[in-house]
């Protein structure tokens, strides 16, 4: 399997089995579309029956590459197969069709745990590593020839650590592939995400770790992306592994010539160490709160209901332990007309004193509730926000998430629906400010990103 020229191919022709039955084969065609994964089996033997959801399939099968039209003999496992029809011919052949929510090509193994390595293509880090892949040629400098004739040196870089614990070292490699034909020579670098466990993980535990620094990686480069194809490495060989679209709940536009927002030239080596491990902490501690909030960003079909939601529901986590001021409640909410009134209602009844400890107990909310604590985030990156995230936009976004999760409440000082594309795209702005500050990016990396 070439790990620098890998790509899936659209269909995969073959022989497949099930994995407790490999004498009886089916003849089957596997189809890997944009947004869906599914497989066209056929066979004739009417002894057998496969039900309606099938936990793996195994196939030994071939694949004409596009491009090169090379032909490649691959072993795939399939997992989570669902039915979705049957067609029934009269000679007794029966065509069944399965919705496959996983995808394994590997070397001929056995062993899918024990992961020793993972390395993921991203096209996204050649742009985030130009100057790195730039630097890489150099004008040689010959005084034998004329000056006309100009000889480049190519040097591939060395790796680049992005972190390293005890646990995982997370690099940047940089691949190169060489032509020295009669007329076409060129030299194509390309970035691979490392990361090399020092302890064997699983395949669930490696996925985790993975999804924790493409978080990062999201945040860093303000771009959201998938991975070309990610290849896992075990002790006895290795695979590529694809999850269906529909199954990874991420639903993110691809653009071929996507631009990142930074580079990696902007920041120090020392820097990157710092932000990687400011952000191992943080995320140990908010992981529900940031899957949740990257988990609603990298999905383009929620609705802005749940966006908003979501969002909030990141905010009320990520400040639970500070304490904002206690403050009098906004005059155009519900809750302070609700409280005047009972007021004026009682002025007749109780002693000056009274008044004032009823009035402190209903007018002012309490630095520990979600209001003071949102505007206390928001005092930690004022210096990046525009002057329109203010009380009214706090006090109107809570009330909105609060009409959202609770229908029935009655609440009038709230977001009209066509103003929720402009709420969502401020309150990732403040979540995004928040991320950067707290992993410790300086300002001008920060207002890179963050632009209003």
């Amino acid at each position: 399997m070439n790990h620098f020229n890998f790509q899936f191919q659209k269909r995969y022709v073959g022989l497949w089995h099930l994995p407790d039955n490999a004498n009886c084969k089916f003849s089957g065609t596997l189809f890997i579309e944009s947004e869906t994964i599914f497989i066209d089996l056929f066979f004739q033997d009417s002894s057998v029956t496969l039900p309606e959801y099938l936990e793996s399939l195994h196939g030994s099968t071939f694949s004409v590459n596009e491009g090169s039209k090379e032909e490649y003999l691959e072993h795939i496992i399939l997992k989570g197969l669902t039915f979705l029809y049957i067609k029934n011919f009269g000679n007794g052949l029966k065509h069944l069709k399965y919705e496959v929510k996983e995808l394994i090509i590997h070397d001929n193994i056995s062993d899918f745990d024990n992961i020793r390595q993972v390395s993921l293509r991203l096209p996204i880090l050649d742009k985030w590593t130009n100057s790195i892949l730039c630097d890489a040629y150099k004008d040689l400098k010959n005084d034998k020839v004329p000056d006309y004739i100009k000889f480049i040196c190519f040097e591939a870089p060395c790796q680049y650590i992005l972190y390293s614990s005890e646990d995982v070292t997370i690099s940047i490699y940089f691949s190169y592939s060489c032509s020295y034909g009669s007329k076409d020579k060129h030299i194509i670098q390309k970035t691979f995400l490392n990361f090399n466990f020092k302890k064997r993980q699983s395949f669930y535990n490696a996925q985790n770790i993975i999804t924790e620094y493409i978080y990062l990686l999201f945040l860093l480069i303000n771009r959201e992306f998938t991975p070309h194809h990610i290849r896992f490495f075990t002790n006895d060989g290795s695979y590529v592994y694809m999850i269906n679209s529909k199954a990874s709940f991420k639903f993110i536009n691809e653009y071929p010539d996507l631009c990142s927002y930074t580079e990696l030239k902007d920041f120090t080596q020392s820097d990157i160490h710092s932000i990687f491990d400011k952000w191992t902490s943080f995320y140990k501690e908010q992981s529900d709160a940031i899957n949740t909030y990257y988990e609603t960003s990298s999905n383009q079909y929620l609705p802005p209901s749940s966006q908003i939601r979501n969002y909030i529901s990141f905010i009320d986590s990520v400040t639970k332990s500070m304490k904002g001021k206690n403050a009098i409640i906004h005059k155009e909410s519900r809750r302070y007309k609700w409280a005047q009134m009972i007021l004026e209602k009682t002025v007749s009844c109780l002693s000056k004193s009274e008044q004032n400890e009823l009035e402190q107990a209903l007018l002012y909310s309490k630095g520990t509730q979600l209001k003071p604590r949102f505007e206390k985030l928001i005092e930690e990156v004022k210096d990046l926000l525009p002057n329109s995230v203010n009380n009214d936009f706090i006090e109107k976004i809570i009330n909105t998430r609060n009409v959202i999760t609770h229908p029935n409440t009655n609440e009038d000082y709230i977001l009209n629906n066509n103003e929720y594309e402009d709420a969502i795209y401020k309150l990732t702005q403040i979540i995004r400010s928040f991320l950067l500050r707290r992993i410790g990016v300086n300002n001008p990396e920060i207002k890179k990103i963050i632009s209003f």
